[in-house]
């Protein structure tokens, strides 16, 4: 009962390592890209081919006292159960609370742009493991009540603190302490008849991570065609049509005569300023939320008023005129409006 929490070190020291690289690397208080450059999970890249990030975001951490606080919390909890439950049966349910709140909160947040990263979707889950087995009769009657009345207060707290406060992944913490429950109560008939390295206890283990490897995989088949899947491979086309377009455009402009540069524009350049149009007018049809559903506006009608001031530029340079020029500088003025209104990161 008393035997040292070998694999609450290890985990304690992976951590460590990760974070004190990001630091060592000038991520010490690290903005969301560089979370996700060192694994943190965005439901954008995480659904559309990194599934690895479920697993890496857990060992990722947004600052010192977000690495801090969960390894107070994993030392806490890991010095009372990992003797407990001994050290196998206490690296399933972590790895296992982790992943499994990390698809919850891929879920929760499928439309919007927070970067999930950290170990306490693991550490909620080992604190639902602790629940789960407080609520049993394997731990004596005189010291079960005030543990788990201690537990639930801190439990209670911060599932309350994540939604009074902005930029916590609250979806991951009930994720994982709700896996956690569960698992506690699997591991109840190996506790229960001390069974560590026999049938029940292997059993045990292969369908915990048999569940979650199949609850990964059913989450990401349902999810990979999602409306918000389809929009990120949308966003994709056209920001290489546009990247496309500023090489058509500087190429236009070295060649030759103008007749040549005018059937440039109207053979090359046109065709990818319909392919605009036409993935902006694909994006209307997305039904998307929060803040997904405001870039998707934003992108349509940014390519419907970009898109229709070529046409015009185009027309004008045909017909050698400028009778055109007024609409043009009034979508200009409507283009600097939309861009101006617009802020990526709400």
């Amino acid at each position: 009962m008393h035997r040292f929490p070998i694999i609450t070190t290890l985990l304690v020291v992976i951590n460590a390592l990760v974070y004190g690289l990001m630091a060592f690397n000038g991520a010490w208080d690290p903005s969301p890209d560089q979370v996700i450059n060192w694994g943190g999970s965005l439901a954008d890249l995480t659904l559309r081919g990194e599934w690895w990030r479920v697993f890496t975001s857990m060992f990722v951490h947004i600052g010192p006292i977000h690495f801090l606080m969960n390894m107070y919390a994993l030392i806490y909890l890991g010095r009372q159960l990992e003797p407990f439950l001994g050290r196998g049966r206490f690296l399933t349910g972590y790895l296992s609370s982790g992943v499994l709140s990390a698809l919850v909160s891929l879920a929760f947040h499928l439309h919007s742009n927070l970067v999930s990263a950290g170990a306490s979707g693991a550490i909620f889950g080992l604190f639902g493991i602790f629940i789960a087995l407080l609520t049993t009769k394997l731990i004596p009657d005189e010291v079960r009540d005030t543990i788990l009345k201690r537990i639930l207060i801190v439990v209670v707290y911060n599932v309350i603190y994540g939604f009074s406060s902005t930029g916590i992944d609250n979806a991951a913490h009930i994720g994982g302490l709700l896996f956690g429950v569960m698992i506690g109560y699997s591991f109840y008939p190996s506790i229960r008849h001390h069974v560590e390295r026999k049938t029940v206890s292997l059993c045990t283990h292969v369908v915990i991570y048999g569940m979650t490897a199949f609850a990964a995989l059913t989450f990401f088949s349902f999810y990979k065609d999602s409306d918000a899947i389809r929009f990120g491979k949308v966003q994709e086309a056209v920001i290489a049509t546009y990247e496309a377009i500023d090489r058509l455009t500087d190429e236009y402009s070295k060649n030759g005569s103008m007749s040549e540069q005018v059937a440039f524009l109207n053979h090359t350049v046109a065709g990818h300023w319909k392919k605009i149009a036409s993935l902006g007018e694909q994006a209307k049809t997305l039904a998307l939320h929060g803040h997904k559903a405001k870039l998707r506006d934003y992108l349509a009608e940014h390519a419907h008023l970009c898109s229709t001031r070529f046409q015009l530029v185009l027309k004008a340079i045909n017909e050698n005129t400028d009778r055109y020029d007024v609409e043009i500088a009034a979508l200009d003025d409507d283009i600097e409006f939309l861009n101006k209104g617009f802020n990526p990161s709400e």
